[in-house]
C-alpha cells in the first residue's frame, strides 16, 4: 500500500513538472509572439504617424481649414482659411451650430482639409482672451480668434497637439497622428513636428492679419 502511494506521488510530481514545463514552453512562445506583435504595432504606428505629420504640414500649406471657437457645445466664433479666408458672422454661426447639434461634422468640413473645434479653455491664457469674450460683434470676434490661431500656426504649432491631448481641441477627420497621439511619446511628436514646421506660417499669419484689420476697421 505504501509502495502504491509512493508511486502515485512520484507519478503526480512527474506529471506536474511535465505539465509545468509544457505550460512554460507555451507561455514563452506566447510572450515571444506578443513581443513581435508589439514591435510590429509600434513600427506601424511610428510609420503612420510620421507619414501623417508630413501630410499634415503639406495639406496645411495647400488647403483651407475650418477653425471653430467653442464654449463646450456652443459655437462662439469661427473662420475658414487660408486660401479663401472667411470670418463667421451671425448667419454662419447659426448654420454651423445646427450642424454641430446634429453632429454633422462632414457638412462643416465640406471641401476643406480639417475642422478644428477649439474650446475656449485652450485660449484662457491668451492676452486678448477677455476682449474676445466681451466682443458682441460676431464677425469681429471671429477675426480676433483668427489672430490667435495664426500666431499659433506660426510660432507654436504644438499648441494644437498639446490641447488635443487635454481634450480641449477636437479634430475632424482624425488621421493617424490624432488617432495614435495617446500612445506616441510626446517628445517624439514634438521633435518631428518642429522639424517639419509649417513653412508658410508667416505668410498665413500676415494674410489673416490683413483680413483681420479689414474686419476690425
Amino acid at each position: 500500500m505504501n509502495l502504491i502511494l509512493i508511486i502515485a506521488v512520484v507519478a503526480g510530481i512527474f506529471i506536474f513538472f511535465v505539465a509545468l514545463g509544457f505550460i512554460l514552453k507555451m507561455l514563452k512562445k506566447l510572450l515571444s509572439l506578443v513581443f513581435i506583435i508589439l514591435i510590429i504595432t509600434a513600427v506601424f504606428i511610428g510609420y503612420s504617424a510620421h507619414k501623417d505629420i508630413k501630410g499634415f504640414v503639406n495639406d496645411f500649406n495647400e488647403s483651407s481649414n475650418v477653425f471653430l471657437m467653442m464654449d463646450e457645445d456652443t459655437l462662439e466664433a469661427g473662420f475658414i482659411g487660408f486660401k479663401d479666408v472667411e470670418f463667421f458672422g451671425g448667419d454662419l454661426i447659426e448654420k454651423h451650430q445646427r450642424y454641430i447639434n446634429r453632429e454633422k461634422q462632414e457638412d462643416i468640413l465640406e471641401d476643406n482639409y480639417k475642422v478644428f473645434f477649439i474650446d475656449i479653455v485652450a485660449l484662457e491664457e491668451e492676452d486678448n482672451f477677455d476682449l474676445i469674450l466681451q466682443e458682441r460683434d460676431i464677425e469681429k470676434k471671429s477675426a480676433m480668434f483668427s489672430e490667435i490661431v495664426a500666431e499659433k500656426l506660426d510660432n507654436d504649432i504644438m499648441f494644437f497637439f498639446r490641447e488635443y491631448k487635454k481634450d480641449n481641441i477636437e479634430v475632424y477627420p482624425k488621421t493617424a497622428i490624432f488617432k495614435f497621439i495617446d500612445v506616441i511619446p510626446f517628445s517624439w511628436l514634438k521633435k518631428n513636428v518642429e522639424k517639419i514646421k509649417i513653412k508658410a506660417g508667416q505668410e498665413i499669419k500676415n494674410y489673416i492679419n490683413n483680413k483681420t484689420q479689414e474686419a476690425l476697421e
